[in-house]
């Protein structure tokens, strides 16, 4: 640690920070920078040589990946976009050439991230509600559910009505409806018909992406 921050001060600045960067995601302190921090140095100069410890949540390299993608699917998106974002730094271009390698170290080596990602709000909370009933309600949350990203909850009421108290109970973002809703309701409001084409299911679920950018 002491010899990479003598000689590679700027290497070792930008991997701290690209720590931060991934500390800031839950708002918490990864539980050992330094095992961390050494890691990713190692990572950097031995890049095909050196990995992670295995074990965190899954023994298997595999399949590890792609469980994290499962079971962290917040968290591995925003690891992702750091990533890429981390590529526009002429040091750490080279860094992150095998991201699969780099997501897996730092995965394998952050204490607490399924509590983390299990006690965190979700990205959206979508609300749908029918004109025609609280069936016809649950069968546009079923056409809604099938392409929407991860953590992104659909509620129904089986009053099938736009109560208040509900909407702040289950901290509502956005309503989806097939009927003119007043403003007083002070929530972004998409209008589907129905009986939705697969035109406006597209259009739908793009519009509902853009919002969890």
């Amino acid at each position: 640690m002491t010899f990479f921050q003598s000689h590679a001060p700027h290497l070792y600045e930008a991997i701290h920070s690209f720590i931060n960067q991934l500390a800031l995601i839950y708002h918490t302190d990864i539980a050992n920078r330094k095992v961390l921090t050494l890691l990713l140095l190692q990572y950097y100069v031995y890049s095909n040589e050196i990995t992670g410890r295995d074990g965190f949540l899954f023994k298997k390299k595999s399949h590890y990946l792609s469980e994290v993608k499962k079971q962290l699917p917040y968290f591995y998106s925003r690891i992702t976009h750091i990533i890429q974002q981390s590529k526009t730094d002429d040091i750490l271009a080279s860094f992150v050439k095998n991201e699969r390698e780099l997501i897996r170290i730092i995965t394998s080596n952050w204490r607490g991230l399924v509590q983390l990602e299990m006690e965190r709000r979700n990205i959206l909370n979508i609300f749908v509600t029918s004109t025609l009933g609280y069936n016809h309600s649950l069968f546009i949350a079923d056409l809604i559910k099938l392409r929407v990203p991860p953590l992104i909850h659909i509620f129904t009421s089986p009053e099938n009505t736009l109560n208040e108290s509900t909407m702040e109970q289950l901290q509502i973002d956005v309503i989806v409806t097939d009927t003119e809703l007043p403003i007083q309701f002070g929530r972004s409001t998409l209008l589907i018909s129905s009986f939705p084409t697969k035109k406006e299911l597209d259009n739908l679920h793009r519009k509902i992406s853009d919002m969890t950018d």
